[in-house]
């Protein structure tokens, strides 16, 4: 493997393949990053009928993070933008703390090859990426709401994806930047079942972002998603007990996978500031009510 990460346009091509697609927001934004009124999906996609074949999870504050697993047992780190460390360098690139936490989680997942022979697939040879959401100590802006004073940073796993045998080196071979990117972003990433995701996490005693109630998707208005986001603290990653643990908000993912590259796993986000905001700019365009004096 060491012979194509040393090849800069492979390398370059495997970042751009591995990215963590963009969420959209469930309701699209309009204007100055208010939410609007109209879905990002497709009426019949998001239903009251959902609960079958969608799973809500925690969306935990941090930085995105990543580790693509190789067949030979050795393994790259990296953030959603950079690739930041292969198993066989000796320094790392610290950016967001993302090495030094998968680096202790990794302690407790032993190999590659137990990892990917859990995963029941029709070819066990290819390259796996775990996504990751790293959070807490000097982590993002919302750092306090998970460690407190702990001083600690954690790692969650968010999905995972898979690439049978040499799919992935053909297409960063074959395809341009521009061309990976698009697929990427049309949905193009073969992402495992999330029933597959959760074998994998608990086999490894790794934490996965916890499943959460179903919003209201009878009643998609604002204030009523507001109401149930509001209802979801504390949150439930919390590395310090006594931290504030103010929730970010949701994911709603189709729980299918998407290995044979034709049932893009469709996934959108509901966030509680975004939604906050929306509230205080309706309240705003509430008329006052006006007095007549008759007298």
């Amino acid at each position: 493997m060491k012979q194509w990460l040393r090849n800069t346009s492979v390398l370059r091509g495997l970042n751009s393949l591995t990215k963590f697609p963009s969420i959209p927001t469930l309701h699209a934004m309009g204007q100055r990053g208010k939410l609007g009124t109209a879905l990002t999906v497709e009426g019949t996609t998001v239903s009251s009928s959902w609960a079958s074949s969608w799973v809500t999870t925690e969306k935990v504050d941090g930085t995105n993070a990543r580790a693509l697993l190789f067949p030979d047992g050795s393994f790259l780190f990296g953030s959603r933008e950079e690739l930041l460390w292969y198993s066989e360098d000796v320094v790392h690139n610290p950016a967001g703390h993302v090495v030094e936490t998968l680096q202790g989680t990794f302690e407790v997942m032993g190999t590659e090859s137990e990892i990917v022979s859990e995963i029941v697939l029709r070819d066990l040879s290819g390259l796996v990426a775990l996504y990751f959401e790293v959070y807490g100590h000097a982590v993002g802006k919302a750092a306090s709401q998970y460690a407190g004073a702990s001083g600690l940073r954690d790692a969650v796993i968010i999905d995972a994806a898979f690439w049978p045998g040499h799919s992935w080196l053909r297409k960063v071979c074959d395809e341009s930047l521009d061309e990976i990117a698009r697929d990427r972003e049309a949905g193009g990433t073969p992402f495992l079942p999330w029933a597959s995701v959760l074998s994998l996490a608990g086999s490894r005693s790794l934490g996965v972002a916890p499943e959460l109630a179903a919003p209201p998707l009878g009643d998609r208005s604002h204030e009523s998603l507001l109401r149930h986001l509001g209802s979801m603290a504390p949150s439930r990653v919390l590395i310090d007990p006594d931290a504030p643990g103010k929730p970010e908000g949701v994911v709603l993912r189709a729980t299918h996978g998407n290995v044979d590259g034709t049932s893009p796993v469709v996934r959108v986000k509901l966030r509680r500031e975004d939604y906050e905001r929306a509230a205080r700019v309706e309240t705003r365009r509430i008329p006052r009510a006006t007095t007549h004096d008759d007298g």
